[in-house]
C-alpha cells in the first residue's frame, strides 16, 4: 500500500511540470529541431608552444562555418620566433582541417573543444650533406587536440584562451635527425563573426 501511495504522490508532483511543458510546446526531438543557426567566424591565432626544447610563438589564423554550436573549417600556423636546431634556424608551418564544439555557447563564458589535423612542414639544415645551406622539407602529419575557454565579448567577437598538445607522425623523408616537434602549447584567438 505504501508503494502505491508513493507512486501516486510522485505522479502528482510531476503532473504540473509535465502540463507546463506541453503548454509551452517545449518538446524536442533529434530530427524536428534541425539547424537553428548557421553562421561563420574567422580570426588570428597566437600559440606559445615547445618545439625541440625551444619556446616558440606560432602565428596564424583560421575560420569556419558554425552549425548551431558545432563548426568545421580550416587553419594555418607558422613560427614567428627563432627555433634553433643543430646551431641553425628552423622554420615550422602547418595547417589543415579544424573542427570543434562550443558547450553552452550562449553563456558569457563557456568551454569549447577543438581538433586540428593537417600536414606540418619543417625546413632545417640536413646532416645528410656537408653543405650547411642544404635543407630538407619534411612533411609530417599533425593532430592537435585543444580545450578552450571562450568569452563572448560582443555578438560579433569572442576571445578564447586554450591549451593544446601537438602530436606529430608520418615523417616522409629518410632523415633520422629531425627534431622533436610534439609538445604542449597555450594559445589565444580573436574570433570575429556572428555568434
Amino acid at each position: 500500500m505504501k508503494k502505491y501511495l508513493f507512486l501516486a504522490a510522485f505522479a502528482i508532483i510531476l503532473m504540473p511540470s509535465e502540463m507546463k511543458a506541453q503548454e509551452d510546446g517545449d518538446f524536442h526531438s533529434v530530427f524536428s529541431d534541425g539547424m537553428h543557426r548557421i553562421s561563420g567566424f574567422g580570426g588570428p591565432i597566437y600559440n606559445y608552444t615547445n618545439v625541440n626544447g625551444n619556446i616558440a610563438l606560432l602565428y596564424g589564423g583560421g575560420g569556419g562555418v558554425l552549425l548551431n554550436d558545432f563548426f568545421v573549417g580550416g587553419y594555418g600556423m607558422s613560427n614567428t620566433t627563432k627555433i634553433s636546431y643543430n646551431n641553425s634556424d628552423m622554420s615550422v608551418s602547418y595547417g589543415g582541417l579544424w573542427i570543434g564544439y562550443s558547450y553552452h555557447s550562449s553563456r558569457a563564458i563557456h568551454p569549447a573543444f577543438y581538433l586540428q589535423t593537417g600536414w606540418e612542414r619543417i625546413k632545417s639544415p640536413s646532416e645528410l650533406k656537408y653543405n650547411e645551406n642544404y635543407t630538407t622539407n619534411d612533411r609530417i602529419f599533425v593532430v592537435n587536440p585543444e580545450i578552450e575557454l571562450e568569452m563572448n565579448i560582443f555578438r560579433f567577437l569572442r576571445i578564447s584562451f586554450g591549451i593544446n598538445y601537438r602530436i606529430i607522425g608520418g615523417i616522409d623523408s629518410n632523415n633520422e635527425n629531425i627534431p622533436n616537434l610534439s609538445g604542449p602549447g597555450a594559445n589565444i584567438m580573436f574570433k570575429f563573426g556572428w555568434f
